[in-house]
Formats: C-alpha cells, structure tokens, sequence
C-alpha cells in the first residue's frame, strides 16, 4: 500500500469519530442572540431635534435579515437635504458593532461600534485631514430615562487632547416599530 493510499484510509476510519468532536455548536440565530439586540432601544421612528427643539429630520429604525441587521433610514428637514441609508450590524467575528452609511449626496462612511453600556453605543470611525493629522470620531446612541435617544458625536485632531462638539441632537419617538 503506497504512503498515499495509507493516508486516505486513516483519514476515511478517523474522520467520522473526529469529526463530532471537532463541530461547532451552532450559533443561535440572530434574533435570538441577545448580542444582536443591544441596538434595538433604537428601533422605531423618530423625530430628530437639536437642542433648541427644532424638528431637524425624521428615522425609520428597523430590524432586517432576520434580526441580523438594523437597517435606518434617515430624512433631513433643517435645509442640509442630507437624505441617507445606514446599516448597522453586530459581527460575531469582531465581537463588535458596525455602521455603513452613505447619503444621497454621495458622502458615506464607516464606523466600528461597541456596546458601552446599556442602552448606550459608542461608534469610532478616523480620516486623515489635509494637514496630516488624523481626525477622530467618537458617534454615540444613547438611551435616556425620559425614552428618547441621544445622538452625541464628538471629534479629536489632536490625538484626544481636546474635543469638539460637532452635533447634539435628541431623538423623540413617533412609532413603534
């Protein structure tokens, strides 16, 4: 029996024992992975006001593929007409959270996201800028005792040692989803 030959034998009698020991519980599915619900004080839709109340858009947060995803879409009423579409999903890979956005005017972006706290998700994204620095975003959805959502999003040019405001706004919810 050639060394070949003798390999696939062993390989065909250790297999089917092995094999068992070597699989993987499934995962649950995603609408029963509590992971994949961390995000869904978030679903529904929202009126989105600044701080001074004026109604500066209107969200349609809403569960898809099966609870793996949260797909959101967004429609600006302040003048900016920025209208876009997000999707935010947990990756068991990563262990972490993940937003792509992109808006009718062509802009889009990237972020990587983790569970902070309850009902609290802080989302990082970075570019470099035209001087050669690095400007970070730090873009949180926030629970608040009274049910609407924080939208805070924070950003550094200078490695963290000073932050800017860069929008606060509040979501007050509309509908259920």
């Amino acid at each position: 029996m050639t060394l070949k030959k003798l390999s696939m034998a062993l390989l065909l009698t250790v297999l089917p024992v092995a094999s068992p020991a070597l699989a993987q519980p499934a995962a649950p599915a995603c609408a029963d992975d509590p992971l994949f619900q961390q995000m869904d004080f978030t679903l529904g839709i929202w009126s989105v006001h600044d701080d001074e109340g004026g109604e500066r858009a209107r969200v349609r947060m809403e569960k898809v593929l099966g609870g793996c995803a949260i797909s959101e879409s967004w429609s600006s009423f302040d003048g900016s007409r920025v209208t876009g579409l997000g999707l935010f999903n947990y990756s068991r890979l990563l262990r972490g959270w993940s937003y792509a956005w992109v808006s009718a005017n062509g802009t889009s972006t990237m972020f990587l996201g983790h569970h902070v706290e309850q009902n609290n998700i802080r989302y990082v994204t970075s570019r470099p800028t035209a001087d050669g620095r690095v400007r970070v975003r730090h873009w949180s959805l926030i629970a608040l005792p009274d049910g609407r959502i924080r939208e805070l999003c924070v950003a550094t040019e200078d490695g963290g040692a000073t932050w800017i405001t860069e929008y606060d706004l509040y979501w007050t919810r509309r509908e259920q989803s």
